[in-house]
């Protein structure tokens, strides 16, 4: 059972539920999550670090002053979490594979370097996000919102379903396809036609 104040090495959580808790002040050190539920489950002050959270449902977690450094997510529901509550002085460098983000918020968050591979981001909002040379591969981003990113040499050639304001963006050297950077001309209510 995950308890407060208390520190997991090389531990393995299978199948494992911990729904609507609270943990204060724990570390995670080179943890695996498989197939588990923390819905709603609050994390403060805690550490995770070089974990693996695989078939997870963390709708709704919270991480009020935690760090997550170089945490990998798999085939997981990440639905409704504030990201901006995370301790970022190292920044949020993860690696998501085929999750689900919908409905997040990320606010003054430095997801620089990050990779999301065919992720879902329905209706997140982005907020004052450094996302540096980050990379969405084949990811969802309907609805969502971009507003003060810093979006330079960031990847989103092959992502879709994207709409921002490049005024109200930094957006140097971003990657694109064509389809979705003539989508942006709506911002500016440019019409064209092929």
């Amino acid at each position: 059972m995950i308890k407060s104040k208390t520190e997991y090495e090389n531990k393995k959580f299978s199948n494992y539920t911990l729904d609507n808790r609270k943990i204060l002040s724990s570390i995670f050190i080179n943890c695996k999550f498989t197939d588990s539920s923390l819905v709603d489950t609050t994390f403060e002050k805690c550490t995770f670090e070089n974990c693996i959270f695989k078939d997870c449902n963390l709708t709704v977690i919270k991480f009020p002053e935690t760090s997550l450094v170089e945490c990998e997510f798999f085939s997981s529901k990440l639905s409704g979490i504030d990201w901006s509550q995370a301790r970022s002085e190292l920044g949020l460098e993860v690696l998501a594979k085929n999750c689900d983000l919908s409905y997040s918020t990320f606010f003054l968050n430095d997801i620089s370097n990050s990779k999301f591979i065919e992720c879902k981001f329905h209706e997140t909002t982005f907020e004052k996000v450094k996302m540096l040379s980050a990379s969405f591969g084949k990811c969802d981003f309907t609805k969502a919102r971009f507003q003060n990113c810093t979006m330079d040499k960031a990847d989103l050639s092959s992502s879709y379903n994207f709409y921002f304001d490049p005024s109200q963006n930094s957006c140097k050297k971003l990657k694109m396809s064509r389809s979705e950077a003539l989508n942006l001309l709506n911002a500016f209510g440019i019409e064209y036609s092929n």
